[in-house]
């Protein structure tokens, strides 16, 4: 008997709820001690790996922006990067120097509402460009001449529902290819195999 099917919502208890504007300070006691100082991250000079698995409702959109300065402003000197996913289909990235240049590219039919994406933003050594992966395959590079020197702050901004997170990590490793195993587009996706799982990079290294 024919029908119209779709997939099984999240659970409740499966994953982390983003209702609201939600910060990473990394290297700090916020918010028993407020943010006073700049610049005391996770480093960012050389290699570096942001991963997560997301789950966007419909209607949704969930930037992700990370800043090498967690004071309450966004004036220069306040390099950031953004990464944001649209119930659309769309994911962007953004940089910004805040000194007048930035740069902003998107690609179109990527996420998929009510689905868990794995999504990772990567660096590798002595390379400006930052790479951003969905599912395990290489979406988007964009050549980023302003680097983070750390990673100060880390912020999920919601709108319009309460995207899920999930297997969250920051690491120095860039263990993600940055050239295709075979002919084909860059992929590690094999290795991730159903993105409905729970899966990290440090399940291969």
């Amino acid at each position: 008997m024919g029908g119209v099917y779709t997939h099984i919502l999240p659970l409740a208890s499966d994953g982390l709820l983003i209702p609201v504007r939600t910060r990473i300070f990394p290297n700090r006691n916020v918010p028993d001690t407020q943010v006073s100082s700049r610049g005391i991250g996770w480093d960012a000079t050389d290699s570096w790996l942001l991963e997560g698995q997301f789950c966007i409702p419909s209607g949704s959109t969930l930037q992700i922006a990370c800043t090498a300065d967690a004071d309450v402003d966004i004036q220069s000197p306040d390099i950031f990067y953004l990464l944001t996913l649209f119930a659309s289909g769309d994911l962007a990235f953004r940089w910004d120097n805040r000194n007048g240049q930035a740069n902003a590219i998107t690609v179109s039919d990527v996420i998929r509402v009510h689905r868990w994406h794995h999504i990772a933003m990567q660096k590798t050594t002595n390379d400006s460009n930052v790479r951003v992966y969905c599912d395990g395959v290489l979406v988007l590079t964009e050549d980023a001449p302003h680097p983070l020197t750390n990673f100060d702050e880390i912020k999920f901004a919601p709108t319009n529902g309460i995207p899920r997170i999930r297997e969250f990590s920051v690491r120095t490793r860039d263990v993600y290819p940055i050239t295709p195993f075979t002919p084909g587009p860059v992929s590690f996706a094999a290795t991730l195999g159903d993105t409905q799982s729970r899966w990290n990079s440090y399940m291969i290294l």
